[in-house]
Order: C-alpha cells, then structure tokens, then sequence
C-alpha cells in the first residue's frame, strides 16, 4: 500500500552486534525467495508466538513483568520490552506480505506444472493461511495495543490479494468490517484510509456491501457480537455501519455515475484480487464477454448489492435519531438514483413518516421522490404534509430545511384547488399564532400558492356567512376541510398586527392575484433563514426618523 511502514525501535536494538534470529530469517527470505523459502514456515511461527506474548503481558499487572520477562526467556520469544515485540510484529508483517506476493510474480513457479511445483504450491497456501490466522487473532485481542491492531487490520485486507483461488476471498473483509463496526476501532483516520486505499477497489466495494448488508441483519435478528442488553454499544455498532455505508456510497456512486477524477467505467476499475488482475492483464471480460466478466465488475450487481445493503440498514428498529435523519437526507439525492428498485423503500418511508418534525418531512421527501419518478402510488402523501403543519415547526431550529422542502412539495400546478386551498388556509391560520418572523414566512406561501393557483384567488374575496368561517381547521383531511367555502379574514387580522413589517406585508394582497404574468414569486429565502432574535436585532439597531411629539394638554394630569 501507499502507507509508510511504521517502525519502532526496541531495546533490543541499542548496541547489539550479533543480528537476531529473526531479523536474519527475514533477510535471507527476501534475498532468494525459493531457496530460504523455508524461513517462512520459522517466520510464521514466530509470529504466532509474538501475537500470543503481546497479549499476555498486555493483561498482566506491572508487579508481574520480571516473571513474564524471566519465562520468556525460556522460551523461543526473547522481548526486552512491549515497543519492542510491537516492532517485530510490524516488520515481520511485511516482509512475509512482501514475500508472499513476490512469490506471485515468479514465472517459473507460475509456469511449471511438476509435481514439485504442485506441492510447493500447496505449502505456500498452508502458510498463508497460518499468516492470515496470526493477523486476525491479533486484530481481535482486545489487549492487542490500538496502534499494533490497525496495521494488522490493514494487513489482513492486503493478504485478500494473496488468494489465487477462483473467488474472491470474503472472509478476511468481512472479518475486518464485523471488527471495526462491533469494536472501537473505527476511527476517523482508519475510516479515511478504509476508504482512500481499499474501497475504491470495485470487490471490496461489491462485496463491502454483501458484508455490512449481512451484519444489519445479524444486528436486528441478535446474531451479532454485541453484549446482550448492552445499548450504547448496539448504537455504536449501527454508527460505525452507517458510517462504512456513507463511504461505500460514495464510492458506489463515483464508480457508477463517473468520478470525478475519471470516467473509467466499471469494468475497467481497479480490483484488489489477483485472480482479476490477471485476468484483465489477460483481456478478459472486455466488450462482448460478460460472461467472462466477475461479478462485481457488472453494473447490474453492484446496484444490486448497494440496494441490499441500504434496505437491510434502514429495516433495522435501534437506529439512533441522528443516523435516521442523515439517512433521510442522503436517500433522494445519493442512494435512491443508484438503487436497482427504489421502490422498495416505500415501507420504510411510509413508517418514517409517522415521526414528528424532521425525520417526518425528510420521509416525505423521500416519498414525493418515488411519486414523481418511480411511479409510486401514495394517495395520504398531502395529507400527512397538511398535518404536519404546525406552530411548533416555525420555532424549530430546522425550520429553514422543513420549510424548503414544503415550497419543493407545494410547487407541482396539479395540485387540485380545494387541497391548495386548505394549505392556505392552513398558513393564515398559523401565521396569526407565529411571531413576526413566522407570519412573514406563512404569508409568503400564502401569495404564492394563489399566484399559481389563480383559482385560489377567490379567497380573497372576504365571502362569509353570518360572522362564521365554513372552514374546518381540525379536520385533518384537506380535502375535506372546506376551504374554498372559506376567505381569508386572517389577512384583514394581520392588518392591525403589532410588528410594522407583517401590516405592510399584508398590502401585496391588493394586486389582481388573477394577472399571473403582472407579478413575480415572493423569494422564500429572505425570510425562511429569520428568526425573532434576528428581528430583535434589526428593530433594536435601526435608526429612527426625527418626527413631531405631541404635548399634552395644560390641564392635563396624567399623559394618557
């Protein structure tokens, strides 16, 4: 890989002439490959011996280091201290992983079919899988120290290129994602790295996806490593899945709509299994040999992977509210266009959107995607946004977003008139109970709903019978409210409201609402950001005209 070796010095090393066993195995095995080939079998085993003396002294109290250091001596692990058994591990590490793919390249073991040649094949496997068994037991030790436990991570996704088999070997990634997703190990650095150098290969990433789809569901069935009734723990799980799934998604979509850098396509990716290097190298699967070309190489399955994974994540019942809202947000823009049937997501949605304030409005965006361009079929889809519409959503810290999205819904013309009707009614009403900021924002909606609905405009004809309003504001169905019976006497209320810039707002409503082409959208966006402080400081900061102050009377006592 692109990362520089890690090296640390041990004590061991200050003054010492004679060069250790180890140092002097390593040496010779990368000299002449087939010769000493037999320094890997010792480098191996070592190896196992190392992992399994970090881990016990890891454990032990400092009382009991002299014994430790006295028994391992006796043994073939002679370590001065901890930095220095480290050191070894991490040098060990690569040059076994140096070896085993130099071996790779040799013609003439590639080239020759000989008895000889069969068996040393059959060696070589047995070795790398002892190797892979040493890095994933020290990956696994929770006495393995943070820093020893990411090389050795990063080392078990490099051995899946040591696999000459027919398939990609999955295990070791999923081994590795399981780890960092049920443990603690998912750093912002390591996550980076996951993502820069190994997901950007089009395996890992199709069968990144197989794995994490996998791990949601042994999440919600209780088959994941996770300590029984241990919550922060389960909700640490779901982030750090959540997390590999915003990175393979960004992958995902680099690969499928182009990136940025290139527009490779995806069958001329980069993969990290050797058995598809050569076979690319060789100019298989090119055009016109899709049967020849792996799976993960094909466009259909990757969609196909990256639909599974998101499902089975987003089916899952712990999802913590701040991972649910970033779903949401991510679906109509990044996940739903690479999905293979993005209908699938309706169940979903439909149960999101029974959730109050965001997490609502951001389902029902989802939702309106699917309506417009997947053909969905949601009858209830503006009657959950007329409920949704309440005084409370004026005073939240997500108003801006919320309120975005409601102009997004309201803008389609083939809204019929009596539901629009209701909606207008709905912001007159809301803006005689909001602050000033507020009404501004909901007479906003009202003047253009009824620009585009010109219909509309009828209610601006101050229609009433005997002093009573036909319109139903607790029904909760738009359709059935009644609004078109109704006028809009809020606006007349408006006109005597105690913030100078509502009563003048209120004036727009004279134009001819009916001249479409006369007048202009009020912007939403100078209002939808304003919130009562900042209306405080603009009154609190402005400067006042000089004007005349009547006097009272002479004989007056009082000022009032």
């Amino acid at each position: 890989g692109s990362r520089p070796a890690v090296h640390m010095m041990g004590a061991s090393d200050k003054g010492s002439a004679i060069e250790p066993r180890w140092e002097a195995a390593k040496r010779a095995l990368l000299e002449d490959p087939l010769k000493n080939a037999n320094e890997c079998a010792y480098l191996v085993s070592y190896l196992s011996s190392l992992v399994d003396e970090i881990s016990t002294r890891t454990k032990q109290s400092p009382d009991d280091v002299g014994a430790a250091n006295k028994a391992s001596k006796s043994s073939d692990v002679e370590l001065e201290d901890e930095k220095d058994a480290r050191k070894r591990v991490v040098h060990i590490v690569h040059a076994l992983q140096k070896y085993f793919e130099r071996l790779q390249t040799e013609e003439s073991l590639r080239s020759s079919e000989s008895a000889a040649s069969r068996k040393f094949h059959k060696w070589t496997k047995e070795q790398i899988k002892s190797y892979q068994s040493c890095l994933r037991r020290c990956c696994a030790s929770r006495a393995t120290p943070a820093g020893l436990r990411a090389e050795t991570i990063f080392a078990v996704l490099d051995s899946i290129k040591l696999e000459a088999g027919k398939r990609f070997n999955a295990e070791s990634l999923d081994f590795v994602l399981r780890l960092v997703c049920c443990g603690d190990q998912l750093s912002g650095l390591l996550l980076e790295i996951l993502t820069e150098e190994y997901f950007v290969f089009a395996d890992v990433a199709y069968y990144g996806l197989k794995s994490l789809a996998r791990l949601s569901e042994d999440v919600k069935s209780g088959k994941a490593e996770i300590p029984e009734n241990d919550q922060n723990a389960r909700e640490n799980a779901v982030c750090n899945a959540f997390d590999l799934l915003c990175a393979l998604t960004k992958t995902v979509g680099g690969f499928l709509n182009g990136g940025e850098a290139s527009e490779m396509p995806l069958a001329e990716r980069p993969c990290l299994s050797r058995r598809v290097a050569e076979a690319e190298e060789a100019g298989v699967g090119g055009a016109g040999a899709n049967a020849a070309t792996p799976i993960f190489l094909q466009e259909k399955a990757l969609r196909g992977r990256f639909t599974q994974a998101w499902l089975s994540f987003l089916r899952l019942d712990c999802l913590p509210g701040n991972v649910l809202r970033k779903s949401l947000t991510m679906l109509p823009d990044r996940v739903i266009p690479l999905m293979t049937t993005p209908i699938l997501l309706s169940d979903i949605l439909t149960n999101a959107v029974g959730h109050k304030g965001l997490v609502g409005i951001l389902a029902l965006h989802g939702l309106f995607v699917l309506v417009v361009s997947h053909d969905l079929e949601y009858p209830n889809f503006y009657r959950q946004l007329y409920n949704m519409l309440t005084a409370g959503t004026l005073l939240t810290k997500y108003r801006a977003r919320f309120y975005r999205l409601v102009d997004t819904f309201l803008s389609t013309p083939l809204i019929p008139a009596y539901v629009v009707a209701a909606f207008v009614k709905r912001f007159a009403r809301l803006a005689l109970q909001a602050p000033p900021h507020g009404a501004l924002l909901c007479m906003t909606f009202i003047f253009n709903l009824i620009r585009r609905h010109p219909s509309c405009s009828i209610l601006l004809e101050g229609r009433g019978s005997g002093g009573t309003d036909p319109y139903d504001s607790l029904e909760a169905d738009p359709a059935q409210a009644r609004a078109l019976d109704s006028s809009l006497w809020e606006l007349e209320t408006l006109r005597s409201h105690y913030h100078h810039e509502v009563q003048r707002f209120v004036q727009v409503f004279k134009r001819d609402m009916t001249r479409r082409n006369k007048y202009t959208e009020i912007d939403l966006e100078k209002f939808v950001e304003r919130s009562y402080d900042e209306t405080f400081v603009r009154e609190n900061t402005k400067r006042l005209k000089l004007c005349g102050v009547r006097l009272p009377q002479k004989d007056r006592k009082t000022l009032f």
